[in-house]
Formats: structure tokens, C-alpha cells, sequence
């Protein structure tokens, strides 16, 4: 059962990342908050000037700069760089969450050797309204595109300072941190006034912001109630970032360090980040139950939890329920048996583990149906029975 669980985690995290249906834009906007100084940006003038690289799904053949904006409305995410680190290390980030329908923002502001976190954090938080402003401009590249739905997101220094942007402050919908570092002043302290869901991501083996130090006081002091810490197991600081000198400089000076590779580390956080912005951003129930299950049976992290949330999947788990029902093998590579107890009529339904359907049949006057499931990729599926009394019944199951 374990490894099916490990196995799991896995599949899931490469059915999402190749689930890729629109090209990735990008943009350049520099923001401007009068009531400060300093900053990064383009142009001079008189405030403080936030200049941010700026992914959102697009309708162009191929990725590019100031392409088109797919049709729709995605939820905001704001993400924070680390210590001397560049916005552009984060490109696993943006590639991971911009095709599954998110707009995500990076401020290059406080890049040097003496950044002001305080800065840092009122510019993560000041993006969020400043794009929520140009959701209503009728010239805007961003009109009618950007949904009141946003995460606050950072790692390392950027991870505390989202602490920071986010004590105090219920306008964010949720909070996403990657190995958040104590910032000054403290992102410790000001985790007793953060109310809003929160999901902290650590590292096992992180010897720059060790979590006994670090993420698990911010975890323990956010006032939210709904909070979660996922500590990956062999994990390090700097591999949820793609390379960086300066970071993995830093982390090659300390121990102790890391024992799975950097693609393992980030296709483990990116399994819950995705399912838990997916939940809180996009009302998503099917993507909390198998955060739920991942986060209390996976063997590959430890966990923190503590969240008063029920969420029943519309259209998924009825109140009635075939009893007998039972599928073989699981885990398959191609050939599923369902047995029924009795010959029924019957609708089967097939959704992957991103909650679309991919496959729908119906079955008349049998007790045991086969299926083929060789076509589809690899990762977990949720089968859903229903038959002529309106009775239900949902099975996961894994396609290897």
C-alpha cells in the first residue's frame, strides 16, 4: 500500500505537468505605489516603482512575449523570490501553474545583499490590488481575465516575506510558502496574524532555513484555521527553485544536504501546492480529498495539519452508494474488471486526477464489465458508477 501510495504521488505530479493546453504569455509591467521610494523598474519617477514579470495562459500557437490572453478568467498568484535570487529561477513555478490556469506575478524588487523585507512584503501584497485594478481597464492586456481568487507564494526570503504581506491582511484568498526563512522584522511573529488558509512546504534536509527553526514556528504561530505543513523527506533549501549560484553556494557550505534530486523535490511540492491551490482558488472538492489522502498516507513527507473542512465532490460522492462493487487489477497497466453483485444498467465515468472526464460508457443488463484504459496517461483516475436507482459509487484507481 505504501508504495501504490509513493507511486502516487508521482504519477499524479507528471499527469498534471503534461496536461498542457494553452501556450504561456508574458509580460512586463511596472507598478508604481506612490506613497513609497526605491524599488525596481523601468522609467524613474516619483514612488516606488515594482517592476514584474508577468505568466498567464495565452491562445498563441507557442510560448512568447505579449501574446494573447487564452479566453477566460484565471485566479492570481504572487510570488516572491528568495535571497539574492532572480525571478527567472523560478521558471518551474511558472511553467508548472500558468497551463493549469493561473496568472502568476514575480517582483524584482529587494534583489541585492541588503533587501528590506518589509518592502518586499507590502510589494507582494500591493500587486494583488494593482492587477485586480487592471482587470476593470478596457485597454489593459488583463481586462476581464484576472478573477478576486489569489495566493500570496514565495521561497526562502520570499517565503517569509509572504508572512508579512499577508499578517493582517484577509484581501489574499490563501498563502503558498517554499522553505520560508525568518525574516526582519519577523515573519514568526507575524504568522499569529495571518487568518487566511495556509500551506507552508518544507525541506527535511534544509541547512539555510532549518524548519525546526523556520517553517515549523510559522506553521505553529498562524492563526489561520486551516493550515498545513508538507515536509518533503531528503529535501533541501534551494531545490524547490531551479538553479541558482548564490543559493546553492550558501547551501553547499552547510549540512545536511540533500538525498533526493532536485526534480523528485519539486514534483513532490508541486503535487500539493497544485491540489491545494486548486481547492481554495478554484473550489475544486475533488482536488481537497485527494490532498487529504495524499498528505495522511504518503510516505515520502511528514505532516501538520490542522483544518476544519468538509468538502463533498459535486457531482462525484452521492448519499446513496452500490454496495458490492469491486475493480481489478488496481493498479492496472491497460485492463480494468468491474464486478457488480447483481446485473444492473449502468453509467461509468472516468475522471482524471485534475477532475475532467475522460471517458464515459454504458453498460446494459451485466453483472461485470471490462474496460480498456491503456490510451490514457499514467497517474490516478476516480471511476464513478451510477446506475438506474441513482445509487453511486466512486473508485480511485492508478493507470501505470
Amino acid at each position: 500500500m505504501k508504495k501504490i501510495i509513493l507511486l502516487t504521488l508521482v504519477l499524479f505530479t507528471a499527469l498534471h505537468v503534461s496536461s498542457q493546453t494553452t501556450s504561456i504569455g508574458h509580460r512586463t509591467v511596472t507598478f508604481n505605489d506612490a506613497a513609497r521610494t526605491g524599488g525596481y523598474g523601468s522609467g524613474g519617477g516619483a514612488g516606488r516603482q515594482i517592476q514584474t514579470e508577468i505568466y498567464y495562459p495565452s491562445s498563441a500557437a507557442a510560448d512568447g512575449d505579449s501574446t494573447a490572453f487564452a479566453s477566460g478568467q484565471y485566479p492570481l498568484l504572487i510570488f516572491g523570490h528568495g535571497f539574492v535570487m532572480a525571478w527567472s529561477s523560478y521558471d518551474n513555478i511558472w511553467k508548472d501553474l500558468v497551463p493549469q490556469g493561473y496568472i502568476i506575478c514575480f517582483p524584482r524588487t529587494e534583489g541585492g545583499t541588503s533587501p528590506s523585507h518589509t518592502d518586499f512584503g507590502k510589494d507582494l501584497a500591493l500587486i494583488q490590488s494593482k492587477m485586480m485594478g487592471l482587470n476593470t481597464v478596457s485597454n489593459s492586456a488583463f481586462f476581464n481575465h484576472v478573477i478576486n481568487k489569489t495566493a500570496i507564494m514565495g521561497h526562502s526570503m520570499g517565503g517569509g516575506s509572504s508572512f508579512l504581506a499577508c499578517s493582517g491582511n484577509t484581501a489574499p484568498t490563501t498563502m503558498v510558502t517554499f522553505a520560508a526563512a525568518n525574516t526582519n522584522p519577523s515573519s514568526i511573529a507575524a504568522a499569529e496574524q495571518v487568518t487566511i488558509p495556509t500551506l507552508v512546504i518544507a525541506g527535511q534536509n534544509d541547512c539555510v532555513a532549518p524548519p525546526a527553526a523556520h517553517q515549523d514556528s510559522m506553521y505553529l504561530k498562524t492563526a489561520s484555521s486551516c493550515k498545513a505543513e508538507i515536509t518533503i523527506k531528503g529535501a533541501a533549501h534551494c531545490g524547490f527553485a531551479n538553479q541558482n549560484t548564490a543559493c546553492y553556494f550558501g547551501q553547499g557550505t552547510c549540512s545536511p544536504q540533500p538525498t533526493i534530486s532536485t526534480t523528485l523535490q519539486q514534483s513532490t511540492a508541486s503535487t500539493y501546492y497544485s491540489l491545494w491551490l486548486k481547492y481554495w482558488l478554484k473550489n475544486d472538492c475533488q482536488s481537497w480529498n485527494l490532498f487529504l489522502d495524499s498528505a495522511n498516507n504518503a510516505t515520502n513527507i511528514t505532516k501538520q495539519l490542522s483544518c476544519n473542512v468538509t468538502c463533498s465532490t459535486t457531482g462525484i460522492n452521492q448519499t446513496k452508494t452500490i454496495s458490492g462493487v469491486k475493480i481489478a487489477p488496481n493498479p492496472t497497466q491497460g485492463l480494468l474488471t468491474i464486478s457488480l453483485e447483481k446485473n444492473e444498467n449502468v453509467s461509468i465515468e472516468i475522471f482524471d486526477a485534475l477532475g475532467r472526464k475522460v471517458e464515459s460508457i454504458n453498460a446494459i443488463d451485466t453483472k461485470e464489465v471490462s474496460l480498456d484504459v491503456s490510451k490514457h496517461d499514467k497517474g490516478i483516475y476516480f471511476m464513478l458508477i451510477k446506475n438506474t436507482n441513482n445509487e453511486t459509487k466512486t473508485i480511485k484507481f492508478i493507470k501505470e
